[in-house]
């Protein structure tokens, strides 16, 4: 049996929601104590069902609380930079689902915050912990496809009925090279390591006429070691007759798609 002994805060109750399962893992170290939400029915009601002893409708508050050294962050993207950095202010550790923020300045401050500060920040790429997917991680690492020739990923969705769910996705609106295009280009980076090279086209597909970003990207990368690779991210498409997420590994000994 683990003792609960870090206290871990989570903004956002969509996918945050998730890591309140670590308060029934009877080997797990970390406590989910404080939860942040701004519909005060909705954190007040999940704070209720797990018994937790804070929750809040402001971030703020949450990162202050000496009973939390990590701090998780769901919130939507455009929020993530501000509730991170706070964090991080506050002394706390961070994990962030994807995106860790959403232009270049955010990123630049973050990247000095955790320098600063010494403190621990990760990013949640979530993809690599799929089976499918880390299970073709490990056959990399075998060498049962040889050396690596070319690579390709996808990840495609028909997001309208995801509007209503997520309605920022739309008002803010949500960047799908941000929030969508990520997953393909990090499991391709987990395989491969660093990208020397980008080249991308983008279009609008105008399948929802109020978004005001492209929706479909096709994406080149050549990686420091020579292999080139290919990404699909689309989300303006209907009904794509394809899973959601996929990956090609294309090597000297064999292929895996």
């Amino acid at each position: 049996m683990g003792k609960k002994d870090i206290g871990v805060g989570v903004i956002g109750i969509g996918m945050g929601a998730n890591m309140l399962f670590l308060n029934r893992d009877p080997h797990s170290r970390f406590e989910v104590r404080a939860v942040c939400s701004p519909t005060a029915e909705k954190v007040r009601r999940l704070a209720e069902e797990w018994q937790l002893p804070f929750w809040t409708t402001d971030y703020r508050e949450l990162v202050q609380r000496d009973d939390i050294q990590v701090v998780g962050v769901y919130s939507p993207d455009h929020l993530h930079a501000e509730h991170a950095l706070a964090a991080l202010r506050a002394g706390k550790h961070v994990v962030c689902t994807k995106p860790m923020c959403t232009n270049d300045d955010d990123a630049a401050e973050l990247v000095r915050a955790v320098e600063e500060t010494g403190l621990k920040f990760l990013v949640g790429q979530t993809m690599r912990f799929d089976p499918e997917f880390s299970n073709a991680k490990r056959m990399v690492e075998d060498g049962d496809l040889g050396e690596i020739i070319f690579a390709e990923a996808h990840y495609v969705h028909d997001v309208r009925p995801i509007w209503p769910l997520t309605p920022w996705r739309l008002q803010v609106p949500q960047d799908f090279m941000y929030g969508g295009a990520c997953h393909p280009v990090d499991l391709l980076r987990w395989f491969l390591g660093d990208v020397e090279e980008v080249h991308a086209y983008g279009c609008k597909s105008n399948l929802t006429p109020e978004y005001a970003y492209h929706d479909n990207y096709l994406i080149n990368l050549k990686f420091k070691n020579g292999v080139i690779a290919r990404v699909l991210a689309a989300y303006g498409l209907v009904e794509p007759p394809m899973p959601m997420m996929g990956l090609g590994l294309f090597g000297t000994k064999g292929s895996l798609i």
